[in-house]
């Protein structure tokens, strides 16, 4: 399955994402991330409920957003979460650090 991203530029700015976030959709969503209306929006919320399966890259793409936007003074953070990316979360310790 594609990962699919759209924005929701309310405040904050909610990019809700859905398929597989793997290594092979990772640039994909790094994409989105950089977009110039991104990068002027202090803080994010990533909705990931649509999210069906997702790898320890995908994660990586996750706490590397969240490094980027805490550089700048903001905040990216995860949204509603689907179970695979609790899971995951919760395997590696990771689910307090994106909240």
């Amino acid at each position: 399955m594609n990962l699919v991203a759209t924005i929701d530029h309310g405040h904050p700015t909610v990019v809700v994402i859905s398929g597989d976030l793997d290594l092979a959709s990772g640039p994909t969503l790094e994409g989105v991330l950089a977009l110039p209306n991104l990068r002027r929006d202090p803080n994010l919320v990533l909705d990931l409920t649509g999210v069906t399966f997702m790898d320890c890259a995908g994660l990586g793409i996750l706490i590397g957003a969240r490094k980027r936007f805490a550089r700048r003074g903001g905040n990216a953070r995860l949204g509603p979460s689907s179970a695979a990316v609790k899971r995951l979360t919760a395997l590696t310790g990771t689910a307090d650090l994106l909240t």
